[in-house]
């Protein structure tokens, strides 16, 4: 398999219980390890808030820690938004990259999505959520950005963090507690807002284009770029394996069975070690159905 030199940036925000922080860095740590195994080349940049402790054993490039002005901590979806925009105005961004998370596992090469003709990539939910609104349109968990118009996707997140502070009080308005636009959620209304109203269709998931801040945008079918599919049932979790998946994001409750999935498809195995800091490290394992 041919090496793609593709970066992957993501925001974390290590503000939980030591022992689902731990948890989370085995979780990261399968995550790069699966991105390796599908031939991602590039750089990993961690963006932060510039309180957080982050172990210098983690495996990624550079740790990037940023602290957006009069922003409490715990607006973590609009931190993330201004560490984007940072992102892709630094001179780490220089080839094309993907914002991603912790709990996802690529199955296969992202590089052949880079071939399509977008300049910011965003993917559809796996299913439409009319109950919860503007969020349930997309998921926010794997963004594709083109290098071939720097500029272009430049101009996009400069939009989109405007936007977001346009509608935060808004939407803030409308939540309380944990489903505050600036705590969850706020990513993918923004980018929703951003683009016409009838932009989603999460049923027939088409590909379209839209053209915003001077970026081409467009909307992929999450079950390739961004799978989400997964039904839970007594005892454990149903997951079909798809063919063209690049890939799979195990948001939410989908989170413990991440690897589970990694070792039995992908042939990586989480092993309790002495040597890394959060206690766990990826070995390969004998199974392996994905290939």
């Amino acid at each position: 398999m041919r090496d793609s030199a593709i970066d992957l940036v993501l925001y974390y925000l290590p503000k939980y219980a030591p022992e689902r922080i731990r948890a989370d860095y085995a979780l990261l740590d399968l995550m790069v390890a699966s991105a390796r195994r599908a031939g991602v080349a590039g750089e990993l940049y961690l963006y932060t808030h510039e309180s957080a402790s982050i172990p210098p054993d983690l495996p990624v490039t550079r740790v990037v820690r940023i602290a957006p002005e009069n922003i409490p901590l715990q607006d973590v979806q609009l931190i993330r938004a201004y560490a984007m925009r940072d992102f892709v105005e630094s001179e780490w961004f220089t080839r094309p990259a993907m914002a991603v998370e912790y709990d996802e596992l690529f199955e296969r090469n992202p590089a052949r999505a880079f071939n399509l003709p977008f300049d910011v990539g965003l993917t559809y939910a796996c299913f439409s959520k009319e109950q919860q609104g503007d969020s349930g349109k997309l998921n926010g968990g794997v963004v594709y950005l083109k290098y071939r118009n720097p500029g272009a996707v430049q101009s996009y997140y400069r939009a989109y963090l405007e936007k977001f502070l346009e509608i935060k009080e808004e939407i803030d308005h409308r939540f309380s507690g944990p489903c505050r636009m600036a705590e969850w959620g706020g990513d993918e209304i923004t980018h929703i807002r951003l683009l016409p109203p009838d932009a989603f269709d999460n049923h027939q998931q088409r590909r379209r284009t839209f053209f915003v801040a001077g970026a081409r945008v467009m909307t992929l079918e999450s079950v390739r770029f961004n799978c989400q599919h997964a039904v839970r049932y007594d005892g454990g979790l149903q997951i079909t394996t798809y063919p063209e998946t690049l890939v799979r994001h195990f948001n939410g409750w989908r989170k413990p069975y991440m690897p589970q999935y990694a070792e039995l498809n992908l042939g990586l195995r989480l092993v309790e070690t002495d040597s890394t800091s959060w206690g766990w490290k990826v070995v390969p394992s004998n199974q392996r159905l994905v290939s």
